[in-house]
């Protein structure tokens, strides 16, 4: 499944929560980064585990959303890598 991630960081540990959030991100293995703080991953996981998942790494004050992603999207000057990673991902 291939879902939407977005995060946004406040307070004075975003630097270090942040860099915590991209390791965790990277470590689903198979993503693609849309902007700073939006990603898209591929996992097995439910959007509730990859929540929880991903939370560890955020303060209580900060932001985070995880909604599954279907074969239909759209999308406007997204680059070649994001196309191609999205044109392969796994949707189901």
């Amino acid at each position: 499944m291939i879902y939407i991630v977005v995060f946004n960081i406040q307070g004075p540990s975003a630097s270090e929560n942040y860099s915590k959030m991209l390791s965790a991100m990277k470590a689903f293995g198979k993503w693609a980064r849309l902007e700073a703080s939006s990603w898209l991953i591929q996992t097995d996981l439910t959007t509730n585990e990859t929540t929880e998942t991903l939370k560890v790494n955020l303060n209580p004050n900060d932001l985070l959303f995880v909604g599954r992603l279907s074969d239909d999207w759209s999308g406007f000057n997204l680059g070649e890598n994001r196309l191609a990673w999205i044109k392969t991902a796994n949707f189901r």
